[in-house]
Order: C-alpha cells, then structure tokens, then sequence
C-alpha cells in the first residue's frame, strides 16, 4: 500500500516538502491524508477501505499526534471516493454502456460523443439525433438552453462522454451509479487514461462528518490548510471546526460561508467574537483553503489556492485557543452540514510558519486537490 502511494504521490509532481515536518517540534494537532493506505471500515482500525463507494469510519492522523479521524455511527459516514486529477469533464453516468437518461444544462457548449453503431435522441433543452457509426467516436458539438437535457438511446452506445467542450476530449468513465445530481459524483470511481487519481471523501451536506479526539493546543497561534471541492451553495456549510458548537477559543473553516457562495475563517480569542473572511467562488467549486491566526499579535488570514484573500487586525483579546475535538463535514456533528469532497485536512498549533513553508503547504495541497498553486 505504501509503494502504491509513494507511485501516486510521485505522478502528482510532488516536491520534497511532507506535511509531517510542519509536527516535528510536537505540535499539537492533526493531518489527515485521503488515501486508501489510511483509511478503514471500521472505528478500530481492523478492516481497511479497499475499494470506492465504501463508508468510512476511520481516517488515521499522520501528523504522529494519533488524533485520528472517526465515525462510529453508519449512516454519519463519508464515503471514499476517487476520480482524474484534471477534475470531472465527463456529466453522464454509466457510460461504458450508456442508457436513457436526464442531464442539468446551463446554455453553455457541448460535445456529445461515443462509440458504437446506437442512436442517441436528444429532446429538452436541445433537440437532435446522434448516429454511431461504428467505427471511431460519433461526436455532435452543440449549445443547449437552460433546463433539462435527455438522451434516449437506442442500440449500442458505449464509451459516451458529455462535456462543456468546443470538441471531444480523452475519454473520462464514470461507473454505473446515478442518483446524485453532477458534479457532485455520479459515480465515486472516475477514471482517465493518463490522469492520476485524487482520493476524497464525500460529505453528504446532510449528516456526514467525522470528530478526532480532544486537542489542547497551549498556544495562540494556528495555521488550517484543506483541499475541498464545495459541491453547493445552498445553505452554509462548515468544513471543519475545533469546538463543541461554541466559537470561544476556537478557529474553523466555512464553505459556503453564506447561502449563495464563499468561502471563510474563523477565528477567535477569548474575549471577541469572531472574525469572518469571505472569498467569492460559487460551486462546484475546488480550492485549498488556508487560514493563518495569531491571537496576540491581531492577525489573522484567508488564503485561497495561494493568494491572499483578505487579513485582519482586529483585535482578538488574549488567551490560547481552547482545547476542542476537530469537528469535520458539520458542526459539532450536529449542524451546519457540508456538501463536499475533502482531498486533505491539516490543522497546526503552533509557531507562526515562514511565508515559504505556508506556500510549499499550499502547492502540496493543491497537487492532493487537483489545484496548480504556483
């Protein structure tokens, strides 16, 4: 597994930088790494995921903390979850064999494209007719209207992509599950030839999240970097938080941070109430996440995908940051679920970083998230 992983990590392009050095003073805190390698069945550690579409009860903490993620309860657990590191291009599901089905359009081009000798209907916000030829792919480039696209198919079509493109793209399979609206997944194994995989977990923005131990950190300062695809702007969604439900002594990441969009951190002393940082990017959206906090200095910062976003001064009282369990998918487990994919989670509490160890954290999340940070 760890050979597997060492490959994987070497196809992402990644420097020499690990996140575990940002622990080797000790630290306290937590480093969570989406990967097979880490990831179990069960709360004990005993049956390891070996495949996607599996329910995850234990995520290992690499920090050497041992502040592991877990999830005793079945129906509160993440799912994990793969797909290429070029993102989702392909909006059908089943497509090794396609079959009828509907697809959300916004009145943005298409290419539709397959193989085999079947006949693909359009009706809905576009109208046509698509006949495989039966050798090489069938493609029809077109722009549909807002609204509800169905493909009704007739004999053999497989290998079918749908995708906002000005051409047909290398071809991206998506399994066979449908149920959940694209982009969030249609499938939880997508795959393309010359990608590398990205591993996630899915929250479900309903009742998924995970808690690790409590953590004391003895100091005012902190440093959160994650990797998400936000997957809806419906409602506000809380990434993660270092509290029970209560903002006193704690930091936490939001997205959205308001119904509508954004992005934001939290982070409070012990005498004020927080301060909140937004950035503007609706969903589907993938970003890494990076706030950096110090209580007695009146600093605190929103970096998204290596820019800084917006910092404070105000000022945030006295004290260290309180001793919390992670909370993460909702707050306290109880509220403010999120919809997302997380790639990597890492919270710090300690020294303030160099302005080159926070980039070199941002570009290594980045590469688990699919997201160039230069």
């Amino acid at each position: 597994m760890f050979i597997g992983l060492g490959l994987h990590i070497a196809l992402l392009g990644s420097a020499a930088f690990w996140p575990s050095e940002l622990f080797i003073g000790g630290e306290p805190g937590q480093f969570m790494l989406v990967d097979p390698a880490y990831l179990y069945q069960d709360t004990a550690g005993t049956m390891p995921v070996t495949a996607v579409g599996q329910s995850v009860a234990l995520c290992e903490d690499q920090s050497g903390r041992g502040n592991h993620d877990t999830q005793p309860t079945v129906g509160s657990r993440p799912i994990y979850g793969k797909h290429p590191a070029n993102g989702y291009k392909n909006m059908l599901y089943g497509s090794d064999t396609l079959v009828t089905q509907n697809v959300a359009t916004l009145a943005k081009q298409k290419t539709l494209s397959f193989t085999g000798t079947g006949t693909v209907t359009l009706t809905g916000s576009y109208i046509g007719t698509l006949v495989g030829v039966g050798a090489g792919r069938t493609s029809l480039t077109f722009t549909p209207t807002a609204g509800t696209l169905t493909l009704t198919v007739v004999g053999s079509v497989t290998l079918a992509m749908l995708e906002d493109a000005a051409s047909f793209t290398t071809y991206q399979r998506t399994g066979a599950t449908s149920g959940v609206a694209w982009p969030a997944p249609p499938s939880y194994d997508i795959t393309e030839a010359g990608q590398p995989d990205l591993h996630y977990l899915h929250f479900n923005g309903v009742s998924s999240f995970m808690v690790s131990p409590t953590i004391t950190p003895g100091i005012d300062k902190a440093q959160v970097f994650v990797g998400i695809r936000k997957l809806s702007d419906a409602a506000q969604g809380c990434v993660l938080e270092t509290s029970s439900g209560a903002l006193n002594g704690s930091i936490s990441v939001w997205a959205p941070s308001f119904a509508g969009g954004g992005y934001a951190y939290w982070s409070r002393g012990t005498l004020l109430n927080p301060n909140a940082f937004t950035g503007t990017p609706s969903s589907p959206n993938t970003s890494v996440l990076s706030g950096v906090s110090d209580i007695a200095n009146d600093a605190v910062t929103l970096r998204v995908n290596g820019t800084q976003i917006v910092t404070s001064s105000t000022d945030q009282g006295t004290g260290n940051y309180l001793a919390y369990p992670i909370y993460t998918g909702r707050r306290a487990g109880t509220s403010i679920p999120v919809s997302m994919l997380l790639y990597s989670k890492i919270v710090r509490f300690g020294s303030t970083l160099t302005a080159d160890t926070i980039a070199a954290t941002d570009r290594w999340t980045g590469q688990r998230a699919g997201v160039s940070i230069a």
